[in-house]
């Protein structure tokens, strides 16, 4: 016989009927009606044979009413199931609405692309009138930036003047003295300070002696002359004892001379911004220079002279020293406080005048850049500059042309900014069909661009997107793609349309440093025997050079990544020479020379870091800077012309210019300093490790040796910095892998 059930059996099994029914009502609210019949039958069926009683007395338990279906095992996969169906259709609704959203958007965008290239084709009125338009553009830059010169000649005849002279110092009174003849109707006072730069002995004996015979020859013309004479400090290529005997040498000469050296004061420094391994001193004596004839200088109530002191001056670290890296130095401030220190004490008035007479300047002459700075911030400043640099001589270089364009190129800056300047850009009646009104495509930097935002705005695949792509080549084909800079310039808005025209040439194009190359990668390369190596960093990848003057570049971290066009390494520090080379060759066994191999289609690295090919550059410079008439050293430079069917004379290509070597020959060459054993290879200093073999380096389009270049704005050359070795690519680098870039 079948055995009773216990009272508390029994309201076990009534209650798991109850929790039965209720989970069913809750999958048959979430399931559809042929999915929850299915389901019903088999859930019955294990439920008869008291499968389901655990799982239902656990969750009378444990759960929360109304409790989960899915919380049951049972239950659980046609849970799942129906909720996977739910989403499936979710899915399929969101798609085809967003199928429906993008047949609209594309519609809209066909449409606006449609009327933005029907704008373009009906702006310029073709080829030949977007030629004479760039040509009318760049006629209004010349004559604006010979307006510009003639100013900036006027200024520094008036402001600043610098005078070249030879070592014995023939006609510096008499410069002084004709230069002083435009004070003569000043109604106030008239004062002079001579300087006197001795902190790094001048190499020339002759120089010293007739340069202290001019200084003593001014400051004897009057009580209203002075002398600022910084005296000899010790020199890391000098001894101490050579430093007391030049500091002796040019006293003696003053003393001879009948000037006073009594009136001495420090010159203090900080160094706030050096680091601990600067070694150089906190202060340097100078001495105000009065002559014999006159003790009772007016100079004397100058707040230096009273005081013995002037500062502390910043003493600039050794990466922001004029010379080392010209875009980001800084002014000449340390000496514009020294001329301030001066002017403190004594009472100028509107009316008086300040000559600052520099007979020995130093290698920059600073005081000269201080002076113009001065000026230039202030126009009402008393302030006026006299300069005379030694000519060049075997010993030493003259900074004079140098000095001359930095201090041109600060007033060109001023006047190109000042209203004084005619506008940037050419009056045009049809300023309209200049600046054309787009609805999607863009103008930049003069050219016609179409945003790639557009290109992925539809998923790849879909036939939305593959319509934009269709766009986009018809965009190409009516409007060729200009190569692009490294990187865009920066600057103000462009003074000229018009772009680079490479129809000429047989339609040659440069090289486009921004391009994707595959390259085959090799693992863990073990190289047998390398001349040099250098570590990667988080812009420039791993270069190593090996004994055959192969260049690899490497990615020795973990994960993939994309580097170029980037600088690799540099050719360490050398010196500039002028000689005779002929023909087209870029190096030779001594170092590199300046030349151009592939006329304005050679790549060049701008100040900015960026790498244009020369006709970019040239465009850039015109529309950037407002520098039209430009020359490049050492090369003949002419645009390139052709003749067109209505007109009697040539025409000139947009941005297209003919670059060769000069007729003589003469061109400059860096030559490296080699490496002595004791050297540590870095990323500066790699390239000299192919001392006498610098033409043995295999170049390509993708590894060159590229001149780094800069640009005077007035008189407007473009003169070589130093030569670099650059990835002229871009390159996607797999972990732990070398690639061989050259050839």
């Amino acid at each position: 016989m079948r055995k009773a059930l216990s009272y508390t059996e029994g309201v076990q099994l009534h209650q798991c009927c109850g929790a039965m029914l209720h989970f069913l009502r809750e999958f048959q609210r979430i399931a559809p009606p042929a999915d929850f019949e299915d389901a019903r039958a088999s859930l019955l069926s294990q439920f008869s044979f008291g499968y389901l009683d655990p799982d239902l007395q656990h969750c009378m338990e444990t759960s929360v009413p109304p409790g989960d279906v899915s919380s049951v095992g049972a239950f659980r996969p046609f849970v799942c199931k129906v909720q996977n169906a739910t989403k499936r259709q979710k899915e399929e609704a969101e798609e085809a609405l967003a199928a429906d959203v993008r047949k609209a958007d594309l519609k809209q965008i066909v449409a606006r692309l449609t009327s933005d290239l029907e704008t373009l084709e009906g702006m310029a009125g073709g080829d030949a009138e977007t030629a004479k338009q760039t040509a009318l553009d760049l006629k209004w830059i010349r004559e604006r930036q010979a307006k510009g010169d003639a100013f900036i000649d006027t200024w520094m005849q008036e402001n600043c003047l610098v005078i070249e002279v030879d070592a014995d110092f023939q006609h510096v009174v008499q410069d002084f003295i004709k230069y002083k003849e435009q004070f003569r109707g000043v109604s106030g006072r008239v004062l002079v300070l001579c300087g006197y730069d001795a902190t790094v002995f001048p190499s020339n004996a002759t120089y010293v002696r007739q340069s202290i015979t001019a200084l003593a020859t001014i400051l004897g013309m009057g009580s209203d002359f002075c002398g600022h004479y910084q005296v000899p400090v010790f020199q890391s290529q000098t001894t101490m004892s050579a430093m007391v005997k030049h500091r002796r040498l040019i006293e003696d000469q003053l003393i001879a001379n009948k000037l006073s050296i009594v009136n001495s004061f420090q010159l203090l420094y900080s160094k706030e911004e050096s680091t601990a391994r600067d070694t150089r001193a906190l202060s340097q004596q100078c001495i105000g220079l009065v002559h014999g004839n006159f003790p009772d200088s007016s100079w004397l109530a100058s707040r230096v002279l009273v005081e013995g002191k002037l500062g502390p001056v910043p003493l600039l670290p050794f990466n922001q020293f004029l010379g080392y890296d010209d875009t980001t130095r800084p002014g000449a401030s340390a000496h514009k406080q020294v001329l301030q220190g001066f002017m403190s004490g004594m009472d100028f008035r509107a009316d008086d005048r300040l000559l600052f007479v520099d007979l020995v300047p130093n290698r920059f002459c600073e005081f000269g850049r201080a002076v113009a700075e001065i000026r230039l911030a202030d126009p009402a400043s008393p302030l006026r500059y006299l300069g005379f640099v030694k000519t060049k001589d075997s010993g030493e270089p003259s900074a004079f042309k140098d000095l001359v364009n930095s201090v041109r190129s600060k007033v060109w800056e001023h006047w190109d900014s000042s209203t004084m300047a005619p506008p940037k850009t050419r009056p045009r009646e049809d300023a309209a069909a200049a600046a054309p009104s787009l609805q999607l495509l863009a103008f930049q930097d003069g050219r016609p661009v179409f945003p790639e935002v557009l290109r992925s705005r539809f998923p790849v695949g879909t036939a939305e997107h593959a319509e934009v792509e269709t766009m986009f080549e018809k965009f190409k084909e009516k409007f060729p793609q200009q190569p692009r800079p490294s990187a865009q310039p920066q600057g103000s808005a462009p003074r000229s349309g018009g772009l680079c025209d490479f129809s000429v040439n047989q339609g040659k194009m440069p090289v486009d440093p921004n391009r994707q190359v595959d390259l085959v990668p090799v693992k863990d390369a073990d190289f047998q025997v390398r001349l040099g190596s250098i570590s990667m960093t988080g812009k420039r990848p791993a270069v190593v050079m090996t004994n055959e003057l192969d260049i690899w570049v490497g990615n020795t971290s973990d994960v993939a990544c994309t580097l170029g066009p980037v600088e690799l390494f540099g050719f360490s520090t050398g010196s500039f020479e002028e000689v005779v080379s002929r023909g087209t060759a870029t190096a030779d066994q001594r170092g590199l020379l300046f030349r151009m191999p592939e006329g304005d289609l050679s790549l060049v690295v701008a100040e900015d870091k960026v790498i244009y090919p020369m006709c970019e550059y040239l465009r850039m410079l015109a529309t950037r800077r407002g520098i039209s008439a430009v020359e490049i050293e050492d090369h003949k430079l002419s645009p390139w012309t052709r003749q067109d069917g209505e007109a009697a004379d040539p025409l000139p290509v947009s941005f297209r210019y003919q670059i060769g070597s000069l007729e003589t020959g003469k061109t400059h060459i860096f030559k490296p300093n080699p490496l002595d054993s004791e050297s540590a290879v870095r990323s500066q200093t790699m390239g000299a490790l192919l001392n006498g073999k610098y033409d043995q380096l295999a170049t390509n389009p993708r590894l060159q040796v590229l001149w780094e270049v800069e640009t005077s704005n007035s008189p407007a050359v473009i003169q070589a910095k130093k030569p670099k070795v650059y990835m002229t690519c871009s390159l996607c680098l797999e972990p732990k892998s070398w690639y061989k870039l050259s050839t």
